[in-house]
């Protein structure tokens, strides 16, 4: 986990890293479950198409402590 004090962005770049990620840990838990990315932020993550394609849940502070 890591702050920002402002949205979380996803770009090409990390689109990718996170997208090579849910393929290693499924291979390596060797499962075809479902598998939900979940982003626990403190102000959210930037609408944007990358967002669409790998953000399954969205947590933010707002959430959590409202």
């Amino acid at each position: 986990m890591k702050f920002s004090g402002k949205p979380s962005i996803i770009d090409k770049k990390y689109a990718a890293d996170l997208e090579n990620n849910l393929t290693v840990f499924r291979h390596g838990a060797n499962t075809d479950k479902t598998i939900f990315t979940t982003f626990v932020t403190t102000y959210g993550v930037l609408e944007n198409d990358y967002k669409t394609q790998c953000v399954d849940v969205e947590v933010t502070m707002k959430d959590l402590f409202a």
